[in-house]
């Protein structure tokens, strides 16, 4: 099964995506968070997109009252954070000692293995996405190759990429047929969520 972690777009036949909502960061001061009982919560995979972007506005303290209520929601439903993060890292950090509870996914990962390895260590997963096609961008290779094919989910975002390419050159990097990446990333993301 092909999985698109993170999409923006509608998902091709044979693919599947979770089910998420959350408010973006970008859009933390246009958007109040819903209540935990309002219906929008209902029948969700994972909350978010979510998170902290120093390279957007509104302001980061605007942006962090909007993330931490829907850490808090995630908490109480047991429910896995997706993030967006962008040079905000520190901010992101400071937050996961205080909400720990549930697992934290950075879609769209572009960083370095110090960084991946940093992030793990506050126990907060990363999700790489069409970057991992531009054959430039050695740090997001680097990366995939320490995740490995277990510890690893593939997204489009709102890149236009088909998800197939972002697999097929993730299994073309680790040498391994695309049926077995399917599977890995199929049993690693069950670990996250029941839904599939």
């Amino acid at each position: 099964m092909v999985i698109d972690f993170h999409t923006h777009r509608p998902t091709p036949t044979g693919v599947f995506t979770p089910r998420s909502f959350g408010v973006h960061p970008w859009k933390s001061h246009l958007l109040s968070v819903p209540p935990i009982d309002d219906v929008c919560w209902q029948g969700v995979d994972f909350v978010g997109e979510c998170g902290l972007d120093r390279c957007k506005h509104p302001s980061i303290d605007v942006q962090m009252a909007c993330f931490e209520k829907q850490l808090i929601i995630a908490e109480k439903l047991s429910l896995t954070v997706v993030v967006h993060c962008v040079r905000a890292f520190d901010s992101l950090l400071a937050m996961r000692k205080q909400y720990g509870a549930t697992p934290w996914i950075v879609h769209g990962f572009v960083g370095g293995v110090q960084q991946a390895v940093q992030l793990a260590e506050h126990k907060i997963l990363v999700s790489i996405g069409a970057a991992l096609l531009d054959e430039r961008r050695t740090k997001v290779r680097d990366t995939l190759l320490y995740l490995g094919s277990k510890r690893l989910l593939l997204e489009t975002d709102d890149s236009g990429a088909d998800i197939s390419e972002i697999y097929h050159t993730a299994a073309s990097l680790f040498g391994i047929p695309i049926a077995k990446l399917e599977s890995d990333i199929e049993t690693y993301y069950r670990t996250l969520s029941c839904n599939v």
